[in-house]
């Protein structure tokens, strides 16, 4: 006769054991912060133009603010701006826009280049909460 009737109990123990350490485990990371900080997404509709001059030696790059629900939460400077061709900056600056309207970017209103290769414009949004969030990374 065999006697095997306390395998069954013995592994269903050590199973509930092991679950429990487990669940543990996941609500002390939770607890103490180890799970990490999760950031807001902020969302502001942000888009880019880029128009060849009359002559069609030089492109000038335009920015707007096309507003969202978090565009009254950026504070001065708004947007951080990085244009570059290849390894050349065109246009690096930052951008102060009142009350949410459309507005372009550079201190005279628009980003001037004379190199015609695809230009990478990328905007960085600076919030109230001394957070900042890319709003804009495209090519031109």
């Amino acid at each position: 006769m065999k006697r095997d009737n306390a395998v069954s109990p013995v592994i269903g123990t050590i199973l509930l054991v092991a679950v429990t350490v487990i669940i543990t485990a996941v609500i002390t990371a939770f607890v103490l912060g180890m799970a990490g900080d999760i950031q807001q997404t902020r969302i502001i509709a942000i888009t880019s133009d880029a128009i060849a001059t009359s002559d069609g030696t030089a492109r000038i790059i335009s920015l707007t603010n096309h507003g969202g629900k978090d565009v009254y939460t950026l504070v001065p400077p708004n947007l951080t701006v990085i244009a570059t061709a290849g390894a050349t900056p065109v246009c690096v600056g930052q951008f102060t826009q009142a009350g949410g309207l459309s507005a372009t970017i550079g201190s005279s209103g628009t980003c001037t280049t004379t190199n015609l290769d695809p230009v990478h414009l990328v905007v960085v949004g600076h919030f109230a909460d001394s957070t900042s969030q890319i709003l804009l990374d495209t090519y031109q």
